[in-house]
Protein backbone atom coordinates (compact mmCIF):
# COMPACT_ATOMS: atom_id res chain seq x y z
CA UNK A 1 0.00 0.00 0.00
CA UNK A 2 1.52 3.38 -1.22
CA UNK A 3 2.20 6.31 1.33
CA UNK A 4 0.75 10.08 0.58
CA UNK A 5 3.87 12.47 1.56
CA UNK A 6 4.75 15.81 0.68
CA UNK A 7 8.06 16.57 -1.08
CA UNK A 8 9.93 19.48 -2.39
CA UNK A 9 11.66 19.38 -5.54
CA UNK A 10 14.04 20.99 -8.26
CA UNK A 11 13.37 21.51 -11.39
CA UNK A 12 15.10 23.91 -14.22
CA UNK A 13 17.51 26.59 -13.35
CA UNK A 14 16.16 29.18 -10.98
CA UNK A 15 17.30 27.65 -7.31
CA UNK A 16 13.90 27.55 -6.39
CA UNK A 17 12.01 24.64 -4.66
CA UNK A 18 8.41 23.51 -5.08
CA UNK A 19 6.03 21.32 -2.74
CA UNK A 20 4.16 18.73 -4.25
CA UNK A 21 2.10 15.92 -2.64
CA UNK A 22 3.05 12.20 -4.26
CA UNK A 23 2.63 8.59 -3.64
CA UNK A 24 5.37 6.69 -1.84
CA UNK A 25 5.37 2.71 -2.92
CA UNK A 26 6.31 0.06 -0.57
CA UNK A 27 9.84 0.12 1.03
CA UNK A 28 12.07 -2.81 -0.66
CA UNK A 29 13.66 -5.56 0.42
CA UNK A 30 16.65 -3.03 1.49
CA UNK A 31 14.58 0.19 2.35
CA UNK A 32 13.05 1.99 4.76
CA UNK A 33 9.69 3.70 5.18
CA UNK A 34 10.34 6.94 7.46
CA UNK A 35 7.91 9.54 9.07
CA UNK A 36 10.16 12.74 8.79
CA UNK A 37 10.11 15.25 11.99
CA UNK A 38 12.53 17.59 10.68
CA UNK A 39 15.66 18.18 7.98
CA UNK A 40 18.77 19.39 7.75
CA UNK A 41 19.35 22.58 5.28
CA UNK A 42 22.43 22.26 4.37
CA UNK A 43 25.34 23.79 2.09
CA UNK A 44 25.20 20.11 0.02
CA UNK A 45 21.92 20.27 -0.72
CA UNK A 46 22.45 24.08 -1.64
CA UNK A 47 24.32 23.40 -4.03
CA UNK A 48 21.85 20.86 -5.74
CA UNK A 49 19.35 23.46 -5.65
CA UNK A 50 21.27 26.01 -7.25
CA UNK A 51 22.10 23.88 -10.23
CA UNK A 52 20.75 22.95 -13.24
CA UNK A 53 17.89 20.40 -13.34
CA UNK A 54 16.67 19.30 -16.92
CA UNK A 55 14.16 16.39 -14.81
CA UNK A 56 13.00 17.00 -11.58
CA UNK A 57 14.79 15.97 -8.24
CA UNK A 58 13.95 15.43 -4.79
CA UNK A 59 15.88 17.18 -2.06
CA UNK A 60 17.51 16.58 1.25
CA UNK A 61 20.37 14.34 2.70
CA UNK A 62 20.26 14.43 6.56
CA UNK A 63 17.03 14.40 8.98
CA UNK A 64 15.80 12.88 12.11
CA UNK A 65 12.75 10.65 11.63
CA UNK A 66 10.69 7.41 12.79
CA UNK A 67 10.19 4.09 11.21
CA UNK A 68 6.91 2.96 9.68
CA UNK A 69 7.80 0.03 8.42
CA UNK A 70 10.96 -2.01 6.13
CA UNK A 71 11.65 -4.38 3.70
CA UNK A 72 12.35 -8.13 4.03
CA UNK A 73 16.11 -7.67 4.11
CA UNK A 74 16.48 -4.73 6.87
CA UNK A 75 18.06 -6.18 9.85
CA UNK A 76 19.05 -2.93 11.39
CA UNK A 77 16.13 -1.15 12.81
CA UNK A 78 12.37 -2.12 13.02
CA UNK A 79 9.05 0.27 13.13
CA UNK A 80 8.94 2.51 15.86
CA UNK A 81 12.73 3.49 16.19
CA UNK A 82 13.95 6.41 16.04
CA UNK A 83 16.57 7.47 13.61
CA UNK A 84 18.98 9.71 12.12
CA UNK A 85 19.19 9.83 8.23
CA UNK A 86 22.84 10.41 6.08
CA UNK A 87 24.51 10.75 3.34
CA UNK A 88 27.23 9.06 4.57
CA UNK A 89 26.60 5.26 3.72
CA UNK A 90 27.13 2.44 6.06
CA UNK A 91 30.65 0.96 6.16
CA UNK A 92 30.75 -2.35 4.51
CA UNK A 93 27.31 -1.88 2.52
CA UNK A 94 27.55 -3.95 -0.95
CA UNK A 95 25.76 -3.48 -3.97
CA UNK A 96 23.88 -0.50 -5.33
CA UNK A 97 21.49 1.68 -2.77
CA UNK A 98 17.66 0.96 -3.58
CA UNK A 99 15.73 3.67 -5.02
CA UNK A 100 12.14 4.40 -5.75
CA UNK A 101 10.32 6.25 -9.30
CA UNK A 102 7.59 8.43 -7.92
CA UNK A 103 4.85 10.36 -10.27
CA UNK A 104 5.03 14.10 -9.62
CA UNK A 105 1.34 15.76 -10.33
CA UNK A 106 2.21 16.75 -13.62
CA UNK A 107 2.31 12.93 -14.88
CA UNK A 108 6.12 12.81 -15.15
CA UNK A 109 8.47 10.44 -12.56
CA UNK A 110 11.70 11.26 -10.71
CA UNK A 111 13.78 8.46 -9.69
CA UNK A 112 15.51 9.91 -6.77
CA UNK A 113 18.30 9.48 -4.81
CA UNK A 114 18.29 6.76 -2.35
CA UNK A 115 18.55 9.12 0.28
CA UNK A 116 16.23 11.85 0.03
CA UNK A 117 14.89 13.48 3.01
CA UNK A 118 12.81 17.07 2.21
CA UNK A 119 9.53 15.14 2.50
CA UNK A 120 6.92 14.56 5.22
CA UNK A 121 8.07 10.94 4.84
CA UNK A 122 10.85 9.17 2.62
CA UNK A 123 12.11 5.57 1.67
CA UNK A 124 15.52 5.42 1.79
CA UNK A 125 18.31 2.42 1.40
CA UNK A 126 18.99 1.04 4.54
CA UNK A 127 22.13 1.78 4.39
CA UNK A 128 21.84 5.78 5.42
CA UNK A 129 19.96 4.88 8.74
CA UNK A 130 21.36 4.47 11.71
CA UNK A 131 19.75 4.76 15.13
CA UNK A 132 19.09 7.82 16.56
CA UNK A 133 18.89 9.23 20.33
CA UNK A 134 15.93 9.12 22.49
CA UNK A 135 15.75 12.88 22.41
CA UNK A 136 13.38 15.18 23.56
CA UNK A 137 14.16 17.74 20.50
CA UNK A 138 13.46 15.51 18.00
CA UNK A 139 13.18 18.61 15.25
CA UNK A 140 16.55 19.44 16.36
CA UNK A 141 18.11 16.08 16.00
CA UNK A 142 18.13 16.55 11.81
CA UNK A 143 21.79 18.07 11.58
CA UNK A 144 22.87 14.86 13.21
CA UNK A 145 23.10 13.21 10.04
CA UNK A 146 25.70 15.37 7.81
CA UNK A 147 25.90 18.74 9.91
CA UNK A 148 26.96 17.50 13.01
CA UNK A 149 28.75 14.39 11.90
CA UNK A 150 31.20 16.61 9.85
CA UNK A 151 32.24 18.52 12.58
CA UNK A 152 32.13 15.95 15.13
CA UNK A 153 33.71 13.38 12.57
CA UNK A 154 36.89 15.37 12.14
CA UNK A 155 37.14 15.73 15.64
CA UNK A 156 37.48 12.32 16.39
CA UNK A 157 39.08 11.79 13.22
CA UNK A 158 41.55 13.56 14.36
CA UNK A 159 42.20 12.08 17.77
CA UNK A 160 41.65 14.77 20.22
CA UNK A 161 42.96 14.16 23.72
CA UNK A 162 43.18 15.09 27.52
CA UNK A 163 45.36 18.30 27.12
CA UNK A 164 45.42 19.15 23.67
CA UNK A 165 44.39 23.05 22.41
CA UNK A 166 41.59 23.31 19.57
CA UNK A 167 40.83 26.01 17.86
CA UNK A 168 37.04 25.85 15.75
CA UNK A 169 36.82 28.48 13.17
CA UNK A 170 33.32 29.15 12.98
CA UNK A 171 29.98 28.34 15.65
CA UNK A 172 27.63 26.71 13.49
CA UNK A 173 26.20 23.74 13.42
CA UNK A 174 29.16 21.94 12.21
CA UNK A 175 31.27 24.51 14.98
CA UNK A 176 29.33 23.50 17.41
CA UNK A 177 29.69 19.27 17.14
CA UNK A 178 33.50 20.01 17.02
CA UNK A 179 33.49 22.11 19.81
CA UNK A 180 31.39 19.72 21.87
CA UNK A 181 33.39 16.36 20.10
CA UNK A 182 36.65 18.25 21.56
CA UNK A 183 35.47 18.96 25.14
CA UNK A 184 34.10 15.15 25.28
CA UNK A 185 37.58 13.73 23.83
CA UNK A 186 39.05 15.87 27.19
CA UNK A 187 40.87 19.12 25.46
CA UNK A 188 41.55 21.69 27.86
CA UNK A 189 41.79 24.69 25.60
CA UNK A 190 39.15 25.06 22.99
CA UNK A 191 38.81 28.71 21.32
CA UNK A 192 36.13 29.09 19.54
CA UNK A 193 36.56 32.16 16.78
CA UNK A 194 33.20 33.53 14.88
CA UNK A 195 31.73 37.35 14.46
CA UNK A 196 28.19 35.98 14.87
CA UNK A 197 28.44 36.95 18.71
CA UNK A 198 24.88 34.46 19.22
CA UNK A 199 26.87 31.85 18.00
CA UNK A 200 30.05 32.49 20.38
CA UNK A 201 27.30 32.28 23.35
CA UNK A 202 26.21 28.98 21.64
CA UNK A 203 29.91 27.44 21.49
CA UNK A 204 30.21 28.66 25.01
CA UNK A 205 27.68 26.70 25.98
CA UNK A 206 28.98 23.50 23.93
CA UNK A 207 32.23 23.37 25.75
CA UNK A 208 34.74 26.57 24.35
CA UNK A 209 36.46 28.16 26.90
CA UNK A 210 37.69 31.05 25.24
CA UNK A 211 35.76 32.85 22.38
CA UNK A 212 36.62 35.54 20.19
CA UNK A 213 34.46 37.95 17.52
CA UNK A 214 37.94 38.50 15.56
CA UNK A 215 38.66 39.41 11.87
CA UNK A 216 41.05 37.42 9.86
CA UNK A 217 43.87 39.54 10.64
CA UNK A 218 43.70 39.35 14.31
CA UNK A 219 43.30 35.77 14.34
CA UNK A 220 47.06 34.85 15.27
CA UNK A 221 47.21 37.30 17.96
CA UNK A 222 43.67 36.21 19.55
CA UNK A 223 45.25 32.58 19.86
CA UNK A 224 48.30 33.15 21.42
CA UNK A 225 46.35 34.59 24.06
CA UNK A 226 45.18 31.18 25.62
CA UNK A 227 48.15 29.54 23.28
CA UNK A 228 51.34 30.87 23.03
CA UNK A 229 52.82 28.59 21.31
CA UNK A 230 50.12 27.78 18.59
CA UNK A 231 47.02 25.09 18.93
CA UNK A 232 47.59 21.75 18.51
CA UNK A 233 44.55 21.23 16.09
CA UNK A 234 42.44 24.10 13.83
CA UNK A 235 39.07 23.16 12.81
CA UNK A 236 37.87 25.59 10.21
CA UNK A 237 34.14 24.91 9.91
CA UNK A 238 33.39 28.57 7.88
CA UNK A 239 31.32 27.40 5.04
CA UNK A 240 32.83 30.38 2.97
CA UNK A 241 35.40 30.33 0.07
CA UNK A 242 37.73 33.24 0.66
CA UNK A 243 41.14 32.56 1.07
CA UNK A 244 41.33 35.89 3.55
CA UNK A 245 39.61 34.06 6.15
CA UNK A 246 41.40 30.86 6.01
CA UNK A 247 44.14 30.63 8.38
CA UNK A 248 45.84 27.17 8.25
CA UNK A 249 48.97 26.24 9.52
CA UNK A 250 49.49 30.05 10.41
CA UNK A 251 47.93 29.60 13.99
CA UNK A 252 49.50 26.03 14.59
CA UNK A 253 51.75 24.64 17.27
CA UNK A 254 54.57 22.41 16.29
CA UNK A 255 53.25 19.40 14.39
CA UNK A 256 50.08 20.82 14.55
CA UNK A 257 47.41 19.94 12.20
CA UNK A 258 44.66 22.30 10.56
CA UNK A 259 41.08 20.61 8.95
CA UNK A 260 38.90 21.63 6.43
CA UNK A 261 35.26 20.57 7.45
CA UNK A 262 33.20 23.05 6.35
CA UNK A 263 32.83 23.81 2.36
CA UNK A 264 30.61 25.88 0.53
CA UNK A 265 27.75 24.34 -1.53
CA UNK A 266 28.54 25.91 -5.05
CA UNK A 267 30.85 24.37 -7.39
CA UNK A 268 32.93 27.56 -8.35
CA UNK A 269 33.70 28.31 -5.02
CA UNK A 270 34.71 24.42 -3.72
CA UNK A 271 37.30 25.05 -6.75
CA UNK A 272 38.57 28.16 -5.69
CA UNK A 273 38.76 26.79 -1.76
CA UNK A 274 40.37 23.89 -2.94
CA UNK A 275 43.88 25.90 -3.99
CA UNK A 276 43.55 27.38 -0.79
CA UNK A 277 43.44 24.63 1.35
CA UNK A 278 46.77 23.11 -0.13
CA UNK A 279 48.41 26.88 -0.21
CA UNK A 280 47.65 27.29 3.82
CA UNK A 281 48.86 23.52 5.27
CA UNK A 282 45.86 22.54 5.41
CA UNK A 283 45.32 18.14 6.09
CA UNK A 284 44.35 17.08 2.68
CA UNK A 285 41.37 14.91 3.87
CA UNK A 286 40.35 13.10 7.15
CA UNK A 287 38.55 9.72 7.07
CA UNK A 288 35.32 9.59 8.27
CA UNK A 289 33.50 7.06 10.09
CA UNK A 290 29.91 7.36 10.34
CA UNK A 291 28.50 4.74 12.83
CA UNK A 292 31.47 5.09 15.79
CA UNK A 293 30.18 9.38 15.14
CA UNK A 294 26.69 9.09 14.90
CA UNK A 295 27.07 6.39 17.92
CA UNK A 296 29.04 9.12 19.72
CA UNK A 297 26.84 12.00 18.74
CA UNK A 298 23.73 9.96 19.93
CA UNK A 299 25.61 9.49 23.15
CA UNK A 300 26.36 13.18 23.91
CA UNK A 301 22.97 13.82 22.88
CA UNK A 302 21.29 11.75 25.52
CA UNK A 303 23.66 12.40 28.13
CA UNK A 304 23.64 16.43 27.47
CA UNK A 305 27.08 16.86 26.22
CA UNK A 306 25.62 18.00 22.90
CA UNK A 307 22.96 19.72 22.92
CA UNK A 308 21.40 20.75 19.01
CA UNK A 309 18.77 22.37 19.83
CA UNK A 310 20.29 25.96 20.02
CA UNK A 311 22.32 25.33 16.91
CA UNK A 312 19.41 25.44 14.35
CA UNK A 313 16.68 27.33 13.27
CA UNK A 314 13.26 26.09 12.32
CA UNK A 315 11.59 26.48 8.90
CA UNK A 316 8.27 25.15 7.86
CA UNK A 317 8.44 23.16 4.72
CA UNK A 318 5.99 25.80 3.26
CA UNK A 319 9.16 28.36 3.70
CA UNK A 320 12.23 25.81 2.28
CA UNK A 321 13.02 28.84 -0.10
CA UNK A 322 13.42 31.35 2.50
CA UNK A 323 15.80 29.08 4.30
CA UNK A 324 17.89 28.28 1.68
CA UNK A 325 18.07 31.81 1.09
CA UNK A 326 19.04 32.29 4.34
CA UNK A 327 21.76 29.74 4.41
CA UNK A 328 22.96 31.14 1.19
CA UNK A 329 22.93 34.96 2.55
CA UNK A 330 24.10 33.42 5.98
CA UNK A 331 21.38 35.39 7.51
CA UNK A 332 20.42 32.33 9.83
CA UNK A 333 21.76 32.62 12.78
CA UNK A 334 22.17 29.12 12.98
CA UNK A 335 21.70 25.26 11.00
CA UNK A 336 18.28 25.63 9.08
CA UNK A 337 16.00 22.51 9.18
CA UNK A 338 12.52 21.83 8.02
CA UNK A 339 9.91 20.37 10.45
CA UNK A 340 7.68 18.69 9.00
CA UNK A 341 3.99 18.38 9.38
CA UNK A 342 2.57 15.10 8.96
CA UNK A 343 -0.02 14.00 6.57
CA UNK A 344 -3.44 12.94 7.90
Amino acid sequence: MSTRARVVIARGDFGVAAIQEVQLPDPGPHQVLLLIYAAGVGHSQLHVLLGAHDEPVLLGAEAFARVMAVGSAVDRVKPGDMVVVSPAARPGASGDPETITVELEDGSHTAPSACFTWATNAVVDERFVYPGPPAKDREACAILGETALAGAGAVLSAGVSAGHSVAVLGASGAGLAAIAAAKAGGASVIVAIDRNEARLALATQAGATFVSSAGPAQLAAVISEPCPEGVRFLFDCAYDYRAKIRPGATLLATEGKAFLVATPGNETERSALASTVLQRGYAPSFSLDPDRVLAALASWVESGAFAPSPAVVRYTIEAVNEATRDLENGDAPGQPVLVMEPLE
